[in-house]
């Protein structure tokens, strides 16, 4: 049995006695409910959200060595002047590390002038989307940012931060961060990552975690966890093409799912790009949580072509209910140019097996691929409303950070590579081809939305989803209405 003790504002003040780091980890304040977290941003398109997966990480690594204090200002709905006033208790920070994004930089930067202000002897770093491209272009904009990170599970996180004068002093900045250094601005190189890498437990007691929600989830509270970073596929759409696969041990991915259930938390939400990236890991996994529990519930994102039936037994044994699987569009021959190895064929055949195991589907698809005809993307809404899923999300292609789409949006001029890109995926369409323009894009959107979620059989299977839970009925409610006000009536509900 896991000891719960949870952290709170008297105890992180009376630390001031004890020679012991301080460090505020921060999700900064937002006009609606956005996601700074694994490489890209974007905001929800219903009412869900969940926890940042960088902070949660950056808490296990640095709970070893610091006291952390984390604050998530979109989930507790505070604003500029009311996260100023929640931190004011506090005479100082020795790091404050806020995520950031290419979406929210703009407004993030002028709360980091005010932050620097009301804690004038804390360093100020930041994570965010946009880092590998344009981290000496954000110290340069904001003076009052001392570094930032460029890979949140770094191994040398702590080490630099125990040496901050040092290294700041030296003419280079080490791997995985860009520093203001009396030299002038430095980036590091971008190490190697292990293929393993060991963090610990993150700080979930530090959240509210019934702040968080998803319309996925079959009980409550529901939490997040991050057993894996990256992708070892190279999907020329997703942001996670460019980021090293490394994952945790699942030894470890279970003792963070045993205190969470000691915590009170039902449900799991893994925010892996793969969940299966590492068979075996995923299989010892399954087979922890079969034999020795938790009686805890989980949703994931998959792969048609990684999945198989041993998989899918093993996860359905060990509570997976709902598997999300990127399906894209329903040509392959534009799949096979974006280098994503995946057919109509294959999809069809794992979605059965899902569902034969009693698995809901949720299937991902892109509408306006490059190469893409007006015709085709008619094709792609029938396929999705032909398809034996529970849910479909559909989104426009978005020249992401490292993504070859936005090389592919740089050679085209339909972005600037000397600035920062701040496109909502969730909300702007981006045309990539010449065969569609945005507006047309935007409207086709709207028309595959309503085209699949007004099906009167859409509606029971959603209703079966929930367990006929009064509280997860109502989310879905409320998810619903947000996506019909931004789908069917143009955001004007």
């Amino acid at each position: 049995m896991i000891e719960v003790k949870e952290r709170t504002q008297s105890e992180f003040a009376s630390s001031r006695k004890v020679n012991i780091p301080k460090v505020l980890l921060l999700n900064p304040p937002s006009k609606n409910i956005i996601f700074r977290d694994l490489y890209h941003t974007f905001s929800s398109k219903g009412s869900y959200i969940w926890a940042p997966a960088d902070i949660l990480i950056l808490s296990a690594t640095l709970g070893h060595d610091f006291y952390v204090s984390i604050i998530d200002c979109v989930a507790e709905k505070l604003n500029e002047k009311t996260l100023l006033n929640k931190i004011k208790i506090h005479k100082s920070f020795d790091f404050i590390i806020s995520l950031t994004s290419s979406l929210s930089w703009d407004y993030d930067k002028k709360l980091f002038s005010k932050l620097k202000e009301s804690f004038v002897d804390s360093k100020l770093l930041i994570v965010g989307d946009f880092g590998k491209e344009h981290g000496a272009l954000a110290l340069s904009e904001c003076d009052e940012v001392d570094g930032m990170l460029l890979d949140f599970t770094s191994t040398n996180l702590i080490e630099v931060l125990n040496n901050w004068d040092m290294e700041i002093s030296q003419n280079q900045a080490p791997h995985n961060w860009v520093l203001r250094t009396p030299h002038g601005i430095r980036k590091g190189l971008i190490a190697k990552r292990n293929k393993v890498f060991e963090v610990g437990t993150p700080h979930h007691e530090q959240l509210s975690i019934s702040n968080y929600r998803q319309p996925l989830n079959r009980r409550l509270p529901v939490a997040t966890i991050l057993g894996s970073v990256g992708c070892p596929f190279m999907c020329g759409f997703c942001s996670q093409s460019s980021v090293a696969w490394t994952t945790r041990p699942a030894e470890e991915i279970h003792r963070e799912i045993q205190y969470l259930y000691e915590l009170g938390v039902r449900e799991i939400m893994f925010r892996d790009q793969l969940m299966e990236a590492s068979r075996k890991n995923l299989l010892r996994l399954c087979d922890l949580l079969e034999k020795e529990g938790p009686d805890i519930t989980w949703f994931c994102n998959s792969r048609a072509d990684t999945l198989d039936d041993e998989l899918i037994a093993a996860m359905h044994r060990a509570g997976c209910h709902t598997v999300l699987i990127g399906i894209e569009t329903a040509n392959d021959n534009i799949l096979a140019e974006l280098k994503a190895k995946k057919s109509r064929e294959l999809t069809e055949t794992r979605i059965n097996s899902l569902r034969a195991k009693g698995i809901s589907v949720i299937g991902y698809f892109i509408l306006g691929l490059p190469g893409e005809k007006l015709a085709g993307l008619d094709d792609t809404i029938d396929y999705a409303c032909n398809l034996n899923i529970d849910l479909a999300s559909f989104a426009t292609p978005s020249p992401d950070y490292g993504t070859q789409l936005r090389t592919l949006a740089i050679e085209k001029g339909l972005v600037d590579p000397s600035v920062i890109f701040n496109v909502d995926r969730s909300k702007t369409a981006t045309a990539l081809n010449k065969n569609i323009t945005p507006k047309t894009l935007e409207r086709v959107r709207r028309k595959a939305v309503r085209r699949f979620y007004l099906r009167p059989r859409q509606v029971l299977r959603v209703f079966h989803m929930t367990g006929a839970n009064p509280q997860l009925i109502c989310n879905a409610i409320i998810n619903f209405l947000q996506m019909a006000r931004n789908y069917f009536f143009g955001g004007r509900l």
